[in-house]
């Protein structure tokens, strides 16, 4: 049998830091019989939208225009099919997510896409991270019909948003199938996105997102580092020149994972977010 190249590196981590939890060596152990290695994604993040209607203090988009209503970009509709007809290819099976730092929800496509992508990828696992702010229970039953497995809501004010206190007075004990809620306060540990922002309680941790193996797209189809690329600064091909499976395999993509998974924290982005700088 052959060894994974990045399999040792994996194991000693798990061993060294302790960060692997029985969930994700299940996934490592899927994806290496599966494609043959542990080093492929399980995990796509395609920003749909730019735009969101909240600047959160420990967000970007509360120090740069990038996400302001009125400069949103939306992706072409024919790169998102692209991209999930590819992903259809290697009959991916894993977790996609309609977002990077915008509000999905404010994309009038949005149960149009969903859609897609589960006639698509039948076997997939979608979820859609949200503010809540736009998420009445006429919409989450609509997305739900169109093929939402999960919804990631994350509370930023004090007080929980009035569509969410009806949607859970809707859902009664039912919530907790489709629905994780999170609120975020001062005390919740968060990261420094690459170090644009200084949340006040800082998580740094000997390792990042792109760890997991997450693939990250941007709205004009290129494949970026990680989430906390706010600026999509480390660009490693675009699906409208490149397959996605020539980007992940592209030497330059292939040595930034390894060192990742090493712990050798080479790019400025990288040393900030982890907190070497």
């Amino acid at each position: 049998m052959l060894v994974d190249p990045f399999m040792k590196n994996n194991l000693k981590s798990l061993i060294k830091y302790g960060t692997y939890s029985l969930s994700l060596i299940e996934t490592k152990c899927k994806l290496l019989i599966k494609y043959g290695t542990f080093d492929f994604f399980d995990d796509v993040n395609i920003e749909i939208n730019t735009s969101c209607n909240r600047r959160c203090e420990y967000c970007p988009n509360s120090v740069y225009d990038r996400g302001l209503l009125k400069n949103e970009k939306l992706m072409n509709e024919e790169i998102f099919k692209k991209i999930i007809n590819q992903l259809a290819e290697i009959k991916f099976d894993g977790r996609i997510s309609p977002h990077f730092y915008g509000e999905p929800l404010l994309d009038k496509r949005i149960i149009t896409f969903v859609k897609f992508i589960r006639e698509k990828l039948p076997k997939s696992k979608i979820s859609i991270y949200s503010n809540g702010d736009f998420l009445t229970v006429e919409k989450y039953e609509e997305l739900v019909h169109a093929g939402v497995n999960l919804f990631v809501i994350t509370q930023h004010s004090k007080e929980m948003n009035k569509n969410i206190k009806e949607l859970f007075k809707y859902l009664k004990n039912n919530r907790s199938k489709k629905i994780i809620y999170e609120k975020i306060t001062s005390a919740t540990p968060l990261y420094n996105r690459g170090g644009l922002v200084k949340p006040i309680k800082m998580n740094y941790k000997p390792r990042c997102s792109l760890f997991d193996n997450p693939l990250i797209i941007d709205h004009a189809g290129n494949v970026l580092l990680c989430c906390n690329d706010y600026h999509s600064s480390i660009k490693f091909g675009n699906i409208n020149e490149k397959n996605l499976l020539e980007i992940w395999n592209s030497t330059f993509y292939k040595e930034i994972r390894k060192q990742i998974k090493n712990y050798d924290h080479k790019l400025d982005i990288c040393q900030k977010c982890v907190g070497l700088k």
